[in-house]
């Protein structure tokens, strides 16, 4: 019987722990990827505007078992890409673009099918010379009080930072290999 309330008041300690951890976390994080690519911004904006040529270098188009469906119009906002996965439920949701600036920015809102969200930018700007464009892949996410989702941002950078870093690196072989 002692043993069953040590055992009680150790986890009701613990819990309450973790609650006031994750209470003073973070509420939000944003995660950034950038790259030099050597083309003008007027060939590189096509890519990010439209969302079925970002899904040709997206790193994650290669899941094996996703299914994609487009919708909206071809480009620009209100485009919308949604994918599900039959091999895993849980592995769905969609992307919208919410911003389309020409040549400097595109915003699209994205929704993990009841796993959050967030809302991913692509920001295009000079880069270190004149046959170069600067491109800044950017996400953010709001955790609110939603503690869970506080603790998975302090390893979100480690969770899609490499993701990112690879689908800069393809972008940049398509754009550079089209435009040469």
């Amino acid at each position: 019987m002692a043993f069953a309330r040590i055992l009680l008041k150790t986890l009701l300690g613990l819990f309450v722990l973790l609650l006031l951890v994750g209470v003073m976390l973070p509420d939000s994080v944003r995660i950034e990827r950038q790259i030099q690519i050597k083309a003008s911004a007027e060939h590189i904006f096509p890519s990010l505007n439209n969302l079925q040529s970002f899904h040709q270098w997206s790193p994650w188009s290669e899941i094996t078992h996703n299914q994609y469906t487009f919708s909206g119009p071809a480009a620009g906002v209100g485009s919308r890409m949604a994918w599900r996965n039959q091999a895993a439920e849980k592995n769905q949701g969609d992307m919208e673009i919410i911003l389309s600036e020409p040549n400097q920015q595109v915003q699209s809102k994205l929704d993990f099918g009841g796993k959050g969200g967030g809302i991913t930018s692509f920001i295009l700007s000079p880069g270190q010379s004149s046959q170069y464009t600067h491109l800044l892949w950017r996400f953010d996410a709001d955790f609110g009080w939603d503690l869970y989702g506080r603790y998975i941002g302090l390893l979100l950078d480690k969770m899609i930072g490499s993701s990112y870093e690879q689908g800069l690196k393809n972008l940049k072989k398509r754009i550079e290999s089209e435009h040469q």
